[in-house]
């Protein structure tokens, strides 16, 4: 059975600039962040949002799983758009709003960030947050469906 989500973005909020990659499916079945990714500054119309996650979240062919010791070289490029040294900066400091695609829908989804350490460490999504949006959405609406979904998550 396929998955229902067909493509996804991650949305991350820093206190001075919006950061957005797209998701590809692994053959093992998890999303891994992929290029290319993106850096809005923090007051980005909602229009520049919405339009910079309808063009990522285009649906990708799934791609191998990566090896361990290949993280960091898929990280790099990530990592270098959005102005960050390490992954970690976003645990530490960022919010997280996920847009899915669905066949017939978006979908925003908060979550609650635990941070780099502990028993809740990382990024959860809230679903019982979670709200849908039409395909045909104008990209204003999505950005401020994002910026909702952003207010709602929890950081660290």
């Amino acid at each position: 059975m396929p998955p229902r989500e067909l493509s996804r973005v991650h949305v991350y909020e820093l206190p001075d600039r919006l950061f957005l990659h797209p998701l590809a499916l692994t053959d093992a079945g998890f999303w891994l962040a992929v290029e290319p990714g993106r850096r809005l500054e923090g007051a980005a119309s909602n229009d520049e949002l919405g339009s910079v996650a309808q063009a990522l979240i285009t649906p990708r062919s799934m791609v191998p799983t990566p090896g361990r010791e290949d993280y960091a070289a898929l990280a790099r490029p990530l990592l270098r758009a959005a102005g960050l040294k390490s992954w970690m900066t976003l645990q530490r400091k960022a919010r997280l709003c996920g847009v899915a695609r669905e066949r017939d829908r978006f979908v925003i989804v908060p979550t609650s960030n635990g941070g780099s350490r502990g028993d809740q460490k990382g990024f959860h999504e809230l679903g019982e947050l979670a709200r849908g949006l039409p395909l045909n959405v104008g990209s204003a609406e999505l950005g401020q469906a994002v910026r909702d979904g952003l207010a709602k998550s929890h950081g660290p």
